[in-house]
């Protein structure tokens, strides 16, 4: 079989051989037993961490039976709190997806810009099934294991994403996931799960196996399923095709082989190897006679995995230091000192038991009356021995009180591990020393973000990655139909001599084609705390007035410092048109001819007040010398006047610079619009 006969099949496997399908399936769970075994240290680091966070109360034998068994849920607070503070910070505001266009900007570019923002974010909010609490859950799982994972894929008519907190096996000797040779994901399958499968045709049947789960009833026949992205050559050219193989795990027989790739995704060469254009649009409108001839014609050079059909998205918190592929959580960076506390308070609390619990020998001698003896509140039992040989023959047993060493061992620890958490005081929302002056509380707190900052910054990528992951499915499977009416384009002409339907589907393979175009996270890649983000706005604020700076867009920035809802913050300042370059400085020429006209104003208003008052001052001396001054008063007079003329004078060149710039611009906006109606016709 050709590649291009492979490549639209939804299951491959009814077309091979036993013999093909016995291999595959032993291949895929020989493959993952492999790559499950190279995790073994990561599962077994992690698996103090998740045992210290399972809080289950247990019986303790030793050093004697109900002996202190306190756990300190140290890891999993740690955990909450840096994941409470990445939460907030990763989706605030109601839009989650902005796009970055490359080259020079046009307004078709823009259109289509505001076209797949608005796509996504409705995708991600609405229709990705509980995409915002998965992501929540998400952020906590990784802050405690480490590594999880987002998958995505299409299924039941739309694209789906799913959290894969466990059950994704990847080989820890490779560092990251595109270099990994297989991906397999655990999944658990309910008879009647597999049999909706079966009866769709898109799992080839067999018998399932009634496997012992404790978790489920026997009649829920829990069945385990190995999906493994893998490649295999089926179409025997030599090249070796991502495809996705689904294993019964226990029977090692394969129920679906669908290819993990598409024919946008392939690279074809001629036959003297010369990179070949294809467009897979024409192929599937040919004949079955020129299907045969492109196939003689053209081989597989390579196959881009970045347009896959399964995607999987890798978050971790820090990665590797050993060059594996799972990263490290605060699971296995404080597991063990959170273990260490733990036998620290225990060993403090079993000693405090025995000094308090009393016991120990009584010398047989004494004349008591046997057995265990029990006292009330204020009672006093009598006895057939003087007092010193009571105290002579009563010993009790020896106990010390509770260590002061370990107690201070127990805050050092403490101590270390809220460092290595970078949760202080101060970041966890007590209050700091008295009299600190409030910039060095923001300096402590800029200084505990540091380590965390690093944290956020990985998760943002991520997010960036499983965004790309959601515009190249659209590319695959987004509905033109239903893209069309989402932004409301039926008037939109068509091209005459192009069908509507090919017209369509052009437009949603160019909006999500990655040419010139990104998709990323409207967070801010940088981690800051909300009186950080307060302190920045404030300081930009005082330059609100500068003529070089944008006053405007000082100001939306210090409301959406205020504010996490952008919505709130449009209406509040409006944003402001986007202007040409010349319009821009014709307004910092208008800016800087105002602030000179206002000086030239408040210059003349100081030198009128100064002769005003060098006037009352001539009189009085005029007055208590008995002098008249006639011909000098009236001077003066005639330069106060003048000062005031100069003022009124320059305020009216204010208004006429205003007047003259807004003439420029109404000039410049008609000759642009002649311009554009030349140019059209």
């Amino acid at each position: 079989m050709h590649i291009l006969d492979l490549v639209d099949k939804n299951n491959l496997a009814p077309d091979l051989t036993k013999e093909q399908l016995s291999k595959i399936g032993s291949d895929v769970v020989t493959d993952y037993d492999v790559d499950f075994a190279s995790m073994k240290d990561w599962r077994e680091r992690n698996k103090l961490a998740l045992d210290l966070i399972n809080m289950k109360p247990e019986v303790k034998t030793q050093p004697w039976q109900g002996a202190a068994n306190t756990k300190l849920p140290l890891v999993l607070n740690a955990a909450m709190k840096a994941s409470a503070e990445e939460y907030a910070e990763i989706l605030r505001g109601s839009e989650l997806v902005k796009t970055e266009l490359f080259g020079a900007k046009s307004e078709d570019k823009v259109k289509r810009g505001q076209r797949v923002s608005k796509r996504m974010n409705f995708q991600f909010y609405h229709e990705l099934d509980e995409w915002t609490e998965d992501h929540d859950k998400l952020i906590l799982a990784k802050n405690i294991v480490g590594t999880v994972h987002k998958k995505f894929f299409f299924a039941d008519g739309k694209i789906q994403c799913v959290l894969r907190r466990s059950g994704v096996v990847i080989n820890d000797n490779v560092e990251k996931i595109k270099d990994a040779p297989r991906i397999t994901d655990e999944i658990d399958k309910f008879w009647w799960e597999a049999e909706e499968k079966f009866r769709s045709k898109e799992w080839t049947r067999i018998d399932l196996t009634n496997e012992k789960d404790k978790s489920f009833a026997e009649g829920d026949k829990v069945n385990e399923f190995l999906e493994q992205i893998r490649r295999e050559d089926l179409d025997d050219d030599g090249y070796p095709e991502p495809y996705v193989v689904t294993v019964h795990r226990k029977t090692k027989q394969v129920v679906r082989i669908a290819p993990n790739y598409t024919l946008e995704s392939v690279d074809f060469a001629d036959k003297d190897g010369v990179k070949a254009e294809f467009d897979p649009y024409d192929y599937r409108q040919l004949d079955e006679a020129s299907k045969s001839e492109v196939k003689r014609m053209i081989s597989v050079v390579r196959i881009n995995i970045d347009k896959a059909r399964i995607r999987y998205i890798k978050y971790e918190m820090i990665p590797s230091w050993e060059g594996g592929y799972w990263g490290f959580g605060y699971g296995i960076l404080l597991g063990p000192l959170n273990e260490n506390c733990n036998q620290v308070i225990n060993h403090l609390l079993n000693a405090g038991h025995l000094a308090n619990q009393g016991g120990g020998f009584i010398n047989s001698g004494i004349k008591i009356k046997g057995g265990e003896l029990k006292f009330r509140m204020n009672e006093w039992k009598s006895v057939q021995s003087t007092g010193g040989d009571l105290a002579r023959n009563i010993v009790p047993m020896p106990a010390k009180e509770p260590s002061q060493t370990l107690f201070s061992l127990l805050g050092l620890l403490m101590q270390t591990l809220r460092e290595l958490s970078s949760v202080t005081e101060v970041m966890s929302g007590e209050q700091p020393r008295a009299n600190m002056p409030a910039a060095s509380v923001l300096a402590l707190i800029e200084q505990g973000k540091k380590l965390f900052n690093s944290v956020y910054k990985r998760h943002y990528q991520s997010l960036s990655k499983e965004m790309l992951a959601l515009f190249d499915l659209n590319f695959i499977y987004e509905d033109p139909k239903d893209y069309i009416e989402f932004h409301d384009l039926q008037q939109m002409p068509v091209p005459t001599g192009i069908p509507p339907a090919q017209f369509y589907t052009a437009l949603v393979h160019g909006d999500f084609e990655r040419k010139g175009m990104d998709v990323l996270p409207t967070a801010n890649p940088e981690f800051s705390s909300r009186v950080q983000r307060m302190a920045e706005a404030q300081a930009m604020l005082e330059l609100k007035d500068d003529p070089r700076v944008d006053g405007g867009q000082v100001l939306r920035r210090y409301m959406s410092a205020i504010i996490d809802d952008q919505d709130e913050v449009d209406l509040l300042v409006p944003k402001a048109p986007q202007l040409t370059p010349l319009q821009i400085m014709e307004q910092i020429d208008l800016k800087t001819k105002e602030f000179l006209a206002g000086n030239e104003a408040r210059k003349s208003e100081a030198e009128a007040k100064k002769a005003e008052v060098e006037l009352q001052k001539a009189m009085l001396d005029a007055e208590k010398m008995g002098i008249k001054i006639p011909m000098d008063l009236e001077k003066a007079k005639l330069s106060n006047i003048k000062a005031a003329l100069n003022v009124e004078n320059t305020v009216e060149q204010g208004e006429l610079i205003k007047l003259q710039q807004e003439a420029t611009r109404k000039q410049s906006a008609e000759s642009a619009n002649e311009n554009d109606k030349g140019s059209g016709a």
